[in-house]
């Protein structure tokens, strides 16, 4: 029971961190690339990519934490589902995104990899609690 709730909290933090990531992306693209040319048209397209890959990033870093949150999940379908979604978009988002300051991308690949290894024990089993039975018999007890 912990192991998921460990992996889906680790996915979710990792998650919060792509967030940052995708906002500070745009202030390190500019710094690194600056505007192309001079012309408004150019600050414009500039801007408009730039902008353009802050909001996918925040769109993967949203589906990182939807993947967190299904890792919670008691179905092992929807764990395994939302362990490959948030693999899959944390490595989408990797180099855009500064990979969520590098320590969202290692938070959300330990989760994802946690919530994809879980196994479950069956519902049934109750581990530490013994079967006992009545101490006095329905013939025994008295009226």
């Amino acid at each position: 029971m912990v192991g998921k709730q460990i992996a889906a909290i680790l996915t979710i933090l990792g998650g919060v961190f792509y967030v940052f990531g995708s906002y500070f992306s745009p202030d390190i693209f500019f710094e690194f690339f600056g505007v192309v040319g001079y012309s408004p048209a150019d600050v414009v397209a500039t801007a408009a990519l730039v902008y353009g890959f802050f909001a996918y990033g925040l769109f993967t870093a949203v589906l990182i934490i939807v993947g967190g949150a299904f890792l919670n999940s008691d179905r092992a379908s929807r764990r395994k589902a939302g362990g490959k979604l948030a693999l899959v978009m944390l490595v989408l988002r990797a180099i855009p995104d500064v990979a969520g300051l590098f320590i969202g991308f290692i938070l959300a690949l330990l989760g994802a990899g946690i919530g994809l290894d879980f196994k479950e024990n069956s519902p049934d089993t109750t581990t530490g609690v013994a079967k006992t039975t009545p101490s006095i018999s329905k013939a025994q007890a008295i009226p």
